[in-house]
């Protein structure tokens, strides 16, 4: 999944994206899961803050993590 496009989407109550937007309140996504990759268990991890001055999220952290050997 890493080289393929990936669209997300979150559901944000109206009075916390208000409270952001308008920047009383600092908002935050995180994003995790696990898939299969040459036998082997893998993850892709993303954090991201909203910027209300710009009005988009900024990827604070991006990862992937991949099964260790044994």
């Amino acid at each position: 999944m890493p080289t393929m496009e990936k669209h997300f989407w979150f559901f944000i109550d109206s009075e916390t994206w208000k409270k952001a937007d308008s920047g009383l309140k600092p908002l935050y996504t995180a994003l995790y899961f696990e898939y299969s990759h040459a036998r082997k268990k893998c993850g892709y991890g993303m954090l991201s803050e909203y910027k209300p001055s710009t009005g988009n999220f900024i990827h604070l952290d991006m990862w992937i993590d991949e099964e260790k050997k044994k």
